[in-house]
């Protein structure tokens, strides 16, 4: 469960029961509902060649002189 520190303004995830009723009779904290945020995934074929080869440069990969298919494959395995 989420709390918010009113004053503060800190999250907190509090899983222990005993915790999360101490915090609920508090007056400082009120329960939020906390949504994570997800990354988009990269979709390899709809960038360049070039675009596919900064990525697997910045990764640490190999990139000079392999095929765009290789790059991609490499790229999905080390993710």
């Amino acid at each position: 469960m989420w709390f918010l520190h009113i004053k503060n303004n800190t999250e907190w995830d509090i899983q222990d029961k005993e915790h999360q009723n101490r915090l609920l009779k508090d007056i400082d904290y009120k329960v939020i509902e906390k949504v994570e945020e997800t990354k988009p995934a990269l979709d390899y074929d709809t960038l360049s060649y070039a675009e596919i080869q900064a990525i697997a440069k910045e990764k640490g990969l190999k990139y000079n002189g392999i095929k765009k298919v290789e790059l991609i494959e490499s790229l999905k395995e080390g993710e």
